[in-house]
This record gives C-alpha cells, sequence and structure tokens, in this order.
C-alpha cells in the first residue's frame, strides 16, 4: 500500500506540470521508439503515446503519426493497433474540420470492432458518429447511431449507460416537441436511475420532465418536478444543479405573473452561474431577467439585460443562445420603434431557428424509433434460445475468472490509477481545445453576421420593387371613394398581392395568394401581376372567367407545368371580382366574379341578384344586425395545373348602392392564436365582419387590424394576410 501511495503521488505531480514539458516528452518517446522493431507492438503502442502528446499541441503533427500507426498495424496485421490509429484519426478530423474524414475514419473503426466483438469500442464509435451527424443537423442519421450504441449498451446490461442514452434520446424528442415521446424516454431513465441510485442523473431527468410539463402549459405539475430535482441537487450540493432549478422556478413564476417572486429565482440563478462561470448559462439567465423586465414594460433594463446576453451568446457561438437573445432585442427594438435595427434582431433569429431542428428531422427521428422497435422485436426469439447455452458459458468464464480473481486485483488498482490520469489529462486538454474552438466559432460567427446583412439588404431592396408594382393610394382613391386594406406579409415581401385596373366603365379587382410566402411567393406574384396587366389591359379581356382562365394558361406555360407525377404544382388562388360603374336601374350595379379556390364575401342590406352561380351561396346573420353576408363559392381548381381543367365560371351579379364586398387570402383565418392556439377559422372571421358592417370602412379596418394582433397574441405568424373592403 505504501507503494501505491508513492506512485500516486508521483503520477499526480507529473500530470500537473507545466505543458512546457510536453515537447521533452515526445523527444523521450522517440528516441524509446528505436528500442523496438517495426514489427513490435510496444513500436505502435509509443505511436500511439506520441499521437496522445501531440494532438492538444500540433493537430499536424498528431495526424502523421496516426497515419503511421495505421500503416503498420496494417502491415503487421495488428487490430488493436489499427483500431486505435482509426479512432484517432477520427477524432483528430472532426476537431480540424474534415467531417467527412473523420466519418470515413470512424466507420472503418466499426468494421475491426465487429470483425474482433470489441462492444464497449463499438458503442463509443457509434456514440461519435451520432454526435458528428447531430452537430451537422442530419438528426435521421444521428438517431441511427445512438440506437445502435443504445441496443449494445442493453444486450450486455451496461446500466448507467443505457439510462444516459435514454436521456440524450429523450432531449431529441423533447427538442423536436415530441413531449409523449420524450417523456416516454425519460421515464425509461428515470426508473434505471432509481435501481442504480444515480442521484445526480435522476436530478437531471427530473429537471427534464418538468420543462416538457411547462412547454405543454401544465404548470403546476411542472413547478412539482422543479421543487423535486431542486431538493435533490441541494442534497448532491451540485450548484450548477441547484441555479438551473432557480431559473425554471422564476420562468414559471414570470408566467404566472407574480413577477416579483419570478425576478428573485432569476437573479439568484444569475449569481450562481456567474460563480461558476458558466458563460452558455449565463447568457440563459441574462435572457430570461431581460424578457422579465420587457414583459413589465421596464425597457431600459430589458435592453442592458439582453445586450449582455447576445454579446455572450456571439462569442460563445451557440445557435440556440443566439436565437433566442435575437428575438428578445427584436421584440425591444419593436417597442422602442427601432424597425431597421428589429429587421436585423429578427433576420438573425430566423437563420438561427431554421439551423435547428427541422420537421424532416421530426420524422426521421419517429421512423427510426419503429425501425429499432422492430429490430428488437424480431432478435427476441433467437435471443431467447441462445439464452441456456449463454449461461453454461457464464459459468465457464466463472470458474477462470475466480481463478485470476487476485491477480486481475493488482492489475485492477494500476488500471483505475490509470484512467484517472488519463481523465485528468483529457480535461486539461479539453479546455485547450475549447479555447481554440471558441476563437474559430468568432470568426465563424462574424462572418455569418455580414453575410446575414447582405441578404437582408438585399430582401428589403426587392420588398421596394414589389411595393411599387402594387396599386399605390392614389389610384385606389381614384377607383374607389369608401374601402380599406388590411396587408400584413409574414416576411420582408409577399406572396399575397392586390391588383387594380380601372377605365371609363370598368374597375377590375383581384387579391390573390401565391403558392409559399417571402421571396418564393414574391416571385410567383410579380408574374401574377406581370400576366394580369397582360391579359386586362393589352388584350382587353373583361370577362372574369376568361381572365381567369387566360392567367391559368400563361402559369402553365411559363412554369413548363406538364403535370406529370411528382412536378411542382406552384400556382396561386385568386378572387377577382369586375363592377361596371354605370347603374343599370336606380343604385343598381352589374358586376362579375370569378374565383380559383377563393370566394368573395358580399354584405348588404337587401337582395342580390345572381346568374351562372353553379355552387350554392351560403347566407350568414347574427342577431340584431338586419344585413345579410353572401359567400359566392369559387370553382375548386388552382391557377396552376391540375387533374381538373375545366374554363372558370363567370357568375354575374346584380348589386346595390352602399353593398359591400370583401376579398381576401387565407392568413387571416388560418392564424393560430387565442387561449387555446387554434385557427381563427372562416366562422368566426365572417361573423367579424358581419358584426362591423354598419361601421365606415377606416373603423372596420381598425377593428380586423387589432383582432388579429389580439388573436395571435405571441405565437408566430403562419402566413401572409391580406384582406381588402370595398364599399360599392
Amino acid at each position: 500500500m505504501i507503494l501505491l501511495r508513492k506512485i500516486l503521488i508521483l503520477v499526480l505531480f507529473s500530470v500537473f506540470v507545466n505543458t512546457s514539458f510536453a515537447k521533452t516528452t515526445i523527444d523521450s518517446l522517440k528516441s524509446d521508439i528505436k528500442k523496438y522493431n517495426i514489427t513490435d507492438t510496444n513500436y505502435v503502442n509509443t505511436l500511439l503515446d506520441i499521437v496522445s502528446e501531440y494532438y492538444s499541441i500540433n493537430t499536424d503533427s498528431a495526424i502523421k503519426y496516426a497515419i503511421q500507426i495505421e500503416k503498420i498495424s496494417k502491415k503487421n496485421n495488428f487490430d488493436k493497433g489499427l483500431s486505435d490509429g482509426y479512432g484517432w484519426l477520427g477524432y483528430l478530423y472532426n476537431i480540424t474540420g474534415y467531417i467527412q474524414k473523420a466519418i470515413y475514419y470512424y466507420e472503418k473503426r466499426l468494421i475491426i470492432n465487429k470483425k474482433n466483438n470489441n462492444y464497449k469500442s463499438l458503442a463509443t464509435t457509434y456514440n461519435n458518429l451520432g454526435l458528428i451527424y447531430e452537430n451537422q443537423g442530419i438528426i435521421e442519421k444521428a438517431i441511427e447511431y445512438y440506437h445502435k450504441s443504445l441496443k449494445i449498451k442493453e444486450n450486455h446490461n451496461l446500466k448507467s449507460g443505457i439510462a444516459s442514452t435514454y436521456n440524450n434520446i429523450a432531449y431529441l424528442y423533447h427538442k423536436q416537441k415530441n413531449y409523449k415521446k420524450a417523456l416516454e424516454y425519460y421515464n425509461k431513465s428515470l426508473e434505471i436511475c432509481k435501481k442504480i441510485n444515480n442521484q445526480k442523473l435522476k436530478a437531471r431527468i427530473l429537471n427534464n420532465i418538468g420543462n416538457v410539463y411547462e412547454k405543454q402549459q401544465k404548470i403546476d405539475t411542472a413547478i412539482i418536478y422543479y421543487n423535486k430535482s431542486l431538493d435533490l441537487e441541494k442534497q448532491n450540493k451540485n450548484q450548477a444543479g441547484i441555479a438551473t432549478e432557480y431559473n425554471n422556478l422564476g420562468f414559471i413564476y414570470k408566467q404566472k405573473k407574480q413577477y416579483k417572486k419570478a425576478l428573485d429565482f432569476l437573479k439568484k440563478s444569475l449569481k450562481i452561474r456567474r460563480k461558476l462561470n458558466d458563460k452558455k448559462l449565463i447568457a440563459i439567465s441574462l435572457n430570461n431577467i431581460g424578457n422579465l423586465y420587457l414583459e413589465i414594460n421596464k425597457l431600459d433594463k430589458a435592453n442592458y439585460y439582453a445586450k449582455q446576453s447576445f454579446n455572450i451568446s456571439k462569442q460563445l457561438g451557440f445557435p440556440d443562445n443566439i436565437r433566442t437573445s435575437a428575438l428578445l432585442l427584436k421584440d425591444i427594438c419593436v417597442t422602442e420603434g427601432h424597425l431597421d435595427s428589429a429587421y436585423v434582431y429578427y433576420n438573425l433569429y430566423i437563420k438561427m431557428r431554421d439551423s435547428l431542428y427541422n420537421i424532416q428531422n421530426q420524422n426521421a427521428t419517429i421512423a427510426q424509433e419503429f425501425r429499432y422497435k422492430y429490430q428488437k422485436k424480431a432478435l427476441t426469439d433467437s435471443i431467447n434460445n441462445a439464452k441456456r447455452q449463454e449461461i453454461k458459458d457464464l459459468k465457464i468464464k466463472e470458474q477462470k475468472l475466480e481463478i485470476e480473481k487476485e491477480k486481475n486485483f493488482t492489475y485492477s488498482l494500476l488500471v483505475g490509477l490509470i484512467l484517472l490520469v488519463a481523465i485528468i489529462i483529457i480535461l486539461i486538454r479539453g479546455f485547450i481545445i475549447k479555447q481554440k474552438t471558441a476563437k474559430i466559432l468568432k470568426a465563424q460567427q462574424l462572418e455569418i453576421v455580414e453575410q446575414n446583412k447582405k441578404l437582408t439588404d438585399s430582401i428589403v431592396y426587392a420588398k421596394k420593387i414589389q411595393t411599387a408594382v402594387l396599386p399605390d393610394k392614389e389610384v385606389l382613391n381614384v377607383c374607389f371613394k369608401n374601402y380599406f386594406i388590411f396587408f400584413k406579409p409574414k416576411d420582408i415581401v409577399s406572396g399575397d398581392f392586390y391588383w387594380i385596373s380601372e377605365n371609363n366603365k370598368n374597375t377590375v379587382i383581384a387579391v390573390a395568394d401565391s403558392t409559399g410566402h417571402g421571396v418564393p411567393g414574391a416571385f410567383m406574384s410579380m408574374l401574377g401581376i406581370s400576366f394580369l396587366n397582360e391579359i386586362v389591359l393589352k388584350q382587353g379581356i373583361l370577362k372574369a372567367g376568361k381572365i381567369l382562365s387566360e392567367l391559368r394558361n400563361q402559369i402553365i406555360f411559363s412554369l413548363k407545368q406538364k403535370g406529370i407525377f411528382g412536378e411542382q404544382k406552384d400556382g396561386m388562388d385568386i378572387a377577382l371580382f369586375i363592377l361596371n360603374k354605370t347603374q343599370i336601374s336606380e343604385n343598381k350595379y352589374h358586376c362579375q366574379f370569378a374565383g380559383a379556390n377563393n370566394p368573395i364575401y358580399i354584405i348588404s342590406d337587401s337582395n342580390i341578384e345572381t346568374k351562372n352561380q353553379k355552387n350554392k351561396i351560403n347566407k350568414i346573420n347574427i342577431k340584431n344586425n338586419k344585413a345579410t353576408l353572401y359567400e359566392i363559392k369559387p370553382d375548386k381548381m388552382p391557377i396552376s395545373i391540375y387533374n381538373k381543367m375545366d374554363e372558370f365560371t363567370n357568375v354575374e351579379l346584380i348589386l346595390n348602392k352602399n353593398d359591400i364586398i370583401y376579398l381576401f387570402s387565407d392568413g387571416f383565418a388560418d392564424q393560430f392564436g387565442g387561449p387555446k392556439g387554434k385557427k381563427f377559422k372562416y366562422k368566426k372571421f365572417k361573423e367579424l365582419l358581419l358584426k362591423n358592417s354598419q361601421l365606415d370602412l377606416n373603423e372596420q379596418h381598425k377593428i380586423i387590424e387589432k383582432t388579429f394582433y389580439d388573436w395571435k397574441g405571441n405565437l408566430e405568424q403562419v402566413d401572409d394576410i391580406l384582406v381588402l373592403g370595398i364599399k360599392i
């Protein structure tokens, strides 16, 4: 025991000496390697030691020696050396940014470990590949390799590893908002932690479960789990965990509008995190405090904390932190009226958000889960059949192990000591790598900001072009005395558009919803406006149904649509109305309507007359209102290639003076919001129009706009919004 203590003191002292001795160690190893023949396994082991010394100070040299290990091990059929060489090359190419090379060497390591049935190394390599693919955002591949790692751990009953992997998989589902699957895996992990008494992981899982319930708005249940986790973290004296629970409870009480209590918890969390110097978590706490101050309208303090969070997040280069702090700064700028700055922060928020998890990744995760469960079930019978033989083999192995127990005890002490030293070395070198990585990420972040600025400037300029081709107020004021337009693009540019043409006898009005929104939708809207100008102004067509049929022909020809399977069906839905300004009798006007998937609403105190109306006209009345809302149904065909290509119906109408027509896209009715986060829907939209139809159209505009923002609340706008109202 005295000898072991002396060895331990000597090794620990050597670990913590100044890194300036690294070169001396390498020179010594290069000298030692000359003692061995190239066919000796000690030659390869010494090369591995050299790589271990070089990797944190000179990665190029480390790669050079790792390649030597690969060549010599291949030549001498030394599988262990070849596996270790592949592992080092995978790691070194990963940290230097050569991701495809890293994947190549990790996959070669898988082959040799499968050959030698080295299950621990297989599980580790699968996990490393999963991390690479997760960092690249290729979640389908990441979850595939995580499940392979999990399968090995389950087969060999590595319970701590199984619990940890369950927690990692649950976190992926958690981030993708698949809360049912997340809870399933969190609870699996929790059950194992209880059995093996892993208090540290148990506290983390209780916290994660609380977060899932919080996301589902089950606030009281979330508080229970956060307090359970906090009690465990205090027992474990885990300051980082205590700070996390203070932060979570602060966020919860903010939602409950108990701002004083919330701020107290959030500031306690920030104080601990500053002591721990965990910059990522400091940024999160600062952002949460900034959000609270914004909510209670203390903008100076909100701005102070938000900018601290944003600056730290940029320094670290983590997309999720940058996303949340950019969104907060955008909201502050909007509140203060600094719209140019708000655009910059909003576009950065979108870029960071899209770099995280998307719908395709969510579907891939679920598909892989089904594949894994099927494979596991298929293997059950063969595993049961092999169980008896496995038990016999285990008994034989136990006898051999008992014989060598004393001998292995001494070796175990030595191996434990070596592992301790290795962990300390890895921690020190990991810190050095982290510093290097931070510098690289900072440079990359600056480049992203510059590219984002150029892209935003281009889209803002495109908005000016799109605005220029839409009818301006002067044109609208000539055509109509009483009208309103509620136009709110989802992004900077819009796929929704409105178009008006005026001559001595007729006014032609169209409201269209192009496929998509943002830049793709804007391109389609420019095509639509151009073709309508050609059809109405140059060709002189003034039949509503004929205009839509010709517009469809132009779109199909321009986009080269042929109706083949898998072809993009880009186009638009549109409602087109023509008013003949010459009265056919006192206070009555002849009008036309044609619609491609989009209807027209007419509110009148009198009856209206129609011709050529194929579908039934819907009528709506509400209590204490003498007006009626007439819904003229459209043809169920878009302006694009479609399996039904009939001519569009030209509906003839006789309308009265002071009747109001409404043309619109589907954005308003499809907006999620309200107390339950559901769609607004067309029934409520009709009731809103009818209820306020007796008001002046300017007042109607204000009410419609306020209703939209009140309904949407803090939720994201899902589509472009366009509503046009005109009094005849």
